[in-house]
């Protein structure tokens, strides 16, 4: 990774949630869950700045408001075509590259990312993950990408599902990435 490459950290975020409407601005400790989401991202080492990416449906707004509240980046954009919405995120902060994680993850280590952001700091991947092969447990998952490595794989999603669920495409054509894993060294997966 060039000294020069910025690296922003992106947290997914929607109030839409199936099982648990809302749940990313619901309390926990005392703040919305969103809050302990981007506080464990900015702690990241290499992280330059922390955004909050989420879609221009009506029920966002108040993931907007709280961002605008906290002065956290806030990008809306397309509901469905999360792929899309994260091109439109990267060129708007001119991110080089990016940490992508759940805002329903508020338990996620900072030193976790920070191990995956060394490894990516060698200039050796275009894709550190700890998701192509899962041993950690479920709130712990990461991605990071340089961000021309995202462009080219989003230039060949075709399928709705790429398009909605943004990463799965590059671990179904690993071969075409310089992707690495971290594991744990053991199966923590349930």
């Amino acid at each position: 990774m060039s000294s020069t490459m910025r690296v922003g950290g992106i947290v997914q975020a929607r109030m839409g949630s199936r099982r648990l409407p809302g749940k990313v601005l619901r309390p926990l400790a005392g703040q919305p869950l969103l809050q302990h989401v981007v506080e464990r991202v900015a702690r990241c080492v290499r992280v330059g700045q922390v955004v909050v990416s989420t879609s221009s449906e009506a029920q966002d707004d108040a993931i907007e408001a709280f961002c605008a509240s906290r002065r956290v980046g806030c990008f809306r954009g397309e509901h469905d075509d999360v792929a899309g919405r994260f091109l439109q995120t990267l060129d708007h902060y001119g991110f080089g590259a990016f940490l992508r994680v759940s805002a329903d993850s508020p338990l996620i280590d900072p030193m976790l990312m920070d191990r995956g952001l060394e490894v990516f700091a060698t200039g050796r991947y275009e894709i550190v993950t700890n998701v192509l092969k899962r041993t950690f447990p479920k709130g712990q998952s990461f991605e990071i990408f340089r961000t021309d490595a995202f462009c080219r794989g989003c230039e060949r999603m075709s399928a709705p599902e790429h398009r909605e669920h943004v990463t799965p495409y590059f671990y179904e054509h690993a071969n075409d990435f310089a992707i690495f894993n971290v594991s744990s060294g053991e199966d923590w997966v349930d």
